[in-house]
């Protein structure tokens, strides 16, 4: 039973490291396509593409936030670290 707990939190613990890992290379990739797309597309088009891009984002973020708040679901709670 100790181990099977044990295993269980390494588990948590390794996809945790793997989600941390995830999240700098999604922002470095993300970095280095602003980069050459400055570089290579004219700067006023660079400026339409990265305006609609965020605008689309912010609108999946606020539609996602809504459809959460209509639903009434939670959002699943964090365990306590020790």
């Amino acid at each position: 039973m100790i181990l099977a707990n044990a295993l269980v939190t390494l588990d948590r613990t390794m996809w945790g490291i793997a989600m941390k890992h995830v999240k700098t290379g999604m922002l470095l990739a993300a970095t280095v396509a602003l980069t050459l797309a400055w570089t290579f597309l004219p700067h006023p088009f660079f400026g339409i593409v990265v305006a609609c891009a965020a605008i689309g984002a912010l609108s999946v973020v606020l539609g996602i936030n809504a459809l959460r708040q209509l639903s009434g679901a939670d959002p699943p709670l964090r365990s306590a670290r020790s």
